[in-house]
């Protein structure tokens, strides 16, 4: 088994974070916006939630728990606060146009028929 990386202490956190290579920490700058983020093994996933999500969601929480009153609205609290962190555009409001409600729809009847071959399997499993 390849060593754990070593923990160092960050400015903005102080929780301890895994101290990775160069080219691990840049992977997310690397990829363009357009193309989907491929994880093909065990340890680019494990690399990616350690090293992205999980400081994500630490942040996220800090900044949701620090404010006071806790805003009631959770969900709109953090997509501003993604917004603010990341520079990022307000989101589309309205309706969904027609292009994305049938591409809704077809994710609604592959999530579906991908239940179905879970319940199946786990039936078999069970046998």
């Amino acid at each position: 088994a390849a060593p754990r990386p070593k923990a160092q202490l960050t400015a903005q956190s102080r929780l301890p974070r895994p101290a990775w290579p160069a080219a691990a920490r840049g992977m997310a700058a690397q990829a363009p916006a357009t193309e989907p983020r491929v994880l093909a093994t065990k340890a680019e996933r494990k690399m990616f939630q350690e090293g992205e999500v999980r400081p994500l969601l630490e942040s996220l929480a800090v900044q949701y728990y620090s404010a006071a009153p806790p805003p009631e609205d959770i969900v709109g609290f953090l997509i501003e606060q993604l917004q603010q962190q990341h520079c990022l555009p307000p989101p589309p409001e309205g309706a969904l146009d027609e292009g994305d409600a049938d591409e809704a729809e077809e994710l609604r009847e592959k999530v579906q028929e991908l239940k179905a071959q879970l319940e199946a399997l786990q039936a078999k499993q069970r046998r």
